[in-house]
């Protein structure tokens, strides 16, 4: 099914978890329009994701008297994701938290609560409006007080094949270096043919602001969709109304080397067809992600990248007992190591790729992430 879009006529929904007052909802499908009542016992995230934005085809058929509004979204000169398209061994998560989808698509992630989350260069302090969403329908979605932005790895209306499938979550690593993964196991898309099936997963990581989709065993990659009935992919911000976007990286077309629209408005075009198994798409931040949270007895050290000479200063206080420097790229691979032998030490950074690098520092006291940084 196309995203649809839900105007919510009673404007006024009690903040909390509370149930919502009941009013008319008029719903804009693709091949219908349908009023009818509802008394749901959603919150407030809840309620603004019900006007999840439809497929641009839909949505300029229907409400083509807002395009104006549409392209008032802040345009941005570089994206603040890249992309690349790798191949990963796919694993199924092996425990992890069963998602209640029972009442609604949203299960709502609160073990990062109090913890600062970064997307597109924005720290999101999670708690209260604050919040995270796991969707039944193949999504991560993160809210601010006026904002959202979603993750869709998969996203349409998923069917249950049999008992096998579920969604579920696991957090791993230790505070300012959690990593997030959501999981759809044994799905059928609604509007794929009979026999068709999708496992997936979202990791993102907090350390280096990286997003992932993960794809494991599927039906095949044949060309299935359209472009207006299969599975939505790609990462977006916008307001919560969803009537503009700030940012967004879509996928379309051929999901073995999908065509990436960047354009800040609003067309939900989807993948042709399922991307093969082991498949990675990963969306890199090209923003620097700052304020690294101290960590008790941790060896003290000031490092800074110098991007014109292509070097790491490292800095030590008198008397310090740090003992190694280890650089790992944003998934955790070593690509340097070092010893410290004096108070300051300049570490020349030939051939590495760009994107996003961690340093730590070793020492007797403990270990610390000591900087992260962008390589251009």
């Amino acid at each position: 099914m196309a995203r649809g879009l839900t105007l919510l006529i009673d404007p006024k929904p009690f903040l909390g978890s509370g149930p919502l007052r009941q009013g008319p909802r008029i719903t804009f499908g693709a091949n219908e329009t349908r009023m009818q009542q509802v008394s749901t016992n959603m919150n407030e995230a809840d309620h603004r994701h019900a006007r999840h934005a439809a497929s641009g085809q839909v949505f300029s058929r229907i409400l083509s008297g807002l395009f104006i509004l549409v392209l008032a979204g802040p345009m941005h000169a570089q994206n603040s994701y890249s992309f690349e398209q790798t191949i990963a061994p796919y694993a199924e998560l092996p425990g992890g938290i069963i998602c209640d989808h029972g009442m609604s698509e949203f299960h709502f992630v609160h073990e990062l609560d109090g913890e600062t989350l970064w997307f597109y260069d924005v720290p999101f302090p999670m708690g209260g409006l604050k919040t995270i969403i796991i969707g039944s329908k193949g999504y991560v979605r993160v809210d601010n007080d006026s904002s959202a932005i979603f993750f869709d790895a998969l996203t349409t209306d998923l069917l249950a094949i049999d008992g096998t499938s579920d969604v579920r979550y696991e957090i791993t690593g230790s505070a300012g270096e959690r990593v997030l993964k959501a999981q759809w196991r044994n799905w059928r898309l609604e509007d794929g043919p009979p026999d068709n099936f999708a496992n997936c997963q979202i990791w993102y990581y907090q350390a280096t602001g990286v997003i992932e989709m993960r794809y494991g065993p599927n039906s095949g990659s044949d060309l299935d969709y359209d472009g207006t009935d299969g599975p939505n992919c790609g990462v977006f911000y916008g307001p919560d109304d969803f009537l503009s976007i700030y940012e967004k990286l879509w996928l379309t077309e051929d999901a073995l080397a999908p065509t990436l629209d960047s354009l800040p408005i609003i067309n939900w075009s989807t993948l042709f067809n399922l991307p093969a198994p082991n498949t990675v798409y990963r969306f890199t931040p090209r923003f620097t992600i700052t304020g690294v949270e101290p960590i008790a007895d941790a060896p003290a050290v000031d490092a800074r990248y110098d991007a014109a000479a292509h070097e790491l200063v490292v800095r030590c206080e008198q008397g310090s007992t740090v003992q190694q420097l280890q650089l790992t790229d944003a998934l955790g691979r070593r690509v340097g190591e070092w010893t410290l032998g004096a108070a300051e030490k300049r570490i020349r950074l030939p051939g590495l790729r760009a994107g996003v690098y961690l340093l730590r520092a070793q020492s007797d006291r403990g270990s610390a992430l000591a900087l992260r940084f962008v390589m251009r």
